[in-house]
């Protein structure tokens, strides 16, 4: 079994709501994406719906793939308002 390791700093980002984005994003979306939450990483915005739930890990929740052999991992904090991102490798 392929063992991944999480490049993070654990720091919690907010969640954002479509009407949150700037006007240029908020325009850019796609009709089903305007009731969607997002997320910022690495200069990348993240749509939460993206992602896929993992199962057998006790910190990480979901991820969501860019490449065969990377992606990022998702943890919903307690207040269910921020989450705290991860680069899968």
């Amino acid at each position: 079994m392929k063992t991944y390791n999480v490049i993070t700093n654990y720091n919690p980002r907010p969640i954002l709501h479509a009407y949150e984005l700037e006007q240029v994003e908020f325009d850019s979306l796609e009709d089903y994406e305007l009731d969607s939450s997002f997320v910022y990483y690495k200069g990348m915005r993240f749509n939460i719906d993206e992602f896929f739930l993992i199962g057998g890990n006790d910190y990480w929740t979901a991820s969501c793939h860019l490449t065969n052999t990377a992606g990022v991992v998702i943890h919903l904090q307690d207040d269910c308002e921020s989450v705290v991102l991860g680069l899968l490798t």
